[in-house]
């Protein structure tokens, strides 16, 4: 109970001292005067036009985040609360003149003293990508190439069906923002034909590694909350010599190695009575 009113309290304390939080404040009450806040079913119709104004408002300002849409019905006593997650997202522009800002920009930039003449020279070109990125993409679009034409010349018969041989990922770019997004529904994969032998040969080192990591860790909380009482109890019930409460059985330990490991393995016979 004390950690669910810290948490309230924190949350009480970001909604007063956060300056998006008290705008988005003040934005509800200025439209809850203008009844765009929500009311009565019966006069949901004449309230459409405002309360769609006040969500593009609060979309507007809330751009950046994770902006949910929350609506109490109440009926007969009881009160439901049906919650919707807005999209945010800028929708992406084609028109001319989201163009005709990015060249502006360009231009404004390379008129700037603060500019090298190399970065001047690579920004008239009007480049989209990364130099970088580029490179990266046109090594792996000649080597796509190139197994591609492996495959062609030795006539492999086991070629991919209706065309899923080729790269299928999209992407576009937003104009008005100038952010990369992938274009829904179109997905690709990467694998590297040396990652399944390479996971076989590092597979005993790291199981080992990490066990000893998980050991460590256990052996240091156990010294700090476990006491050698508590440990025998726990060894004589794991071994069925608790008989408290316990069917008349025979537990024996089998040692075995798993996966590199040295594990214990209990098997637990019960006698017929």
């Amino acid at each position: 109970m004390d950690k669910l009113i810290q948490s309230i309290v924190r949350q009480l304390q970001h909604l007063v001292t956060d300056e998006l939080c008290a705008r988005v404040t003040d934005m509800y009450l200025s439209e809850s005067a203008k009844k765009a806040t929500g009311g009565t079913i019966s006069t949901q119709a004449s309230r459409a036009t405002a309360e769609g104004t006040y969500q593009r408002k609060a979309e507007q300002l809330m751009s950046d985040e994770n902006c949910f849409k929350l609506m109490f019905m109440k009926n007969l006593g009881s009160v439901s609360l049906a919650m919707e997650l807005l999209d945010t997202e800028e929708e992406n522009s084609d028109e001319p003149a989201d163009a005709e800002k990015w060249s502006d920009y360009v231009s404004r930039y390379l008129n700037s003293d603060s500019a090298s003449p190399e970065l001047r020279e690579h920004l008239a070109q009007k480049p989209v990508f990364l130099p970088r990125n580029l490179r990266r993409i046109r090594k792996c679009q000649r080597g796509w190439e190139q197994l591609q034409q492996e495959r062609i010349t030795k006539g492999s018969s086991d070629k991919l069906q209706d065309g899923s041989s080729e790269l299928k990922m999209e992407c576009m770019f937003k104009l008005n923002s100038y952010k990369m997004v992938y274009v829904c529904k179109s997905e690709d994969y990467m694998y590297r034909h040396t990652a399944l032998s390479r996971a076989h040969q590092s597979h005993q080192r790291v199981n080992t590694r990490l066990h000893k990591c998980f050991h460590a860790w256990l052996d240091t909380w156990a010294q700090k909350h476990v006491t050698s009482e508590m440990a025998a109890n726990t060894n004589k019930w794991l071994m069925g010599d608790a008989k408290e409460g316990l069917l008349s059985c025979t537990t024996t330990c089998c040692p075995e190695v798993l996966h590199y490991l040295n594990i214990n393995k209990y098997r637990v016979q019960y006698r017929t009575p």
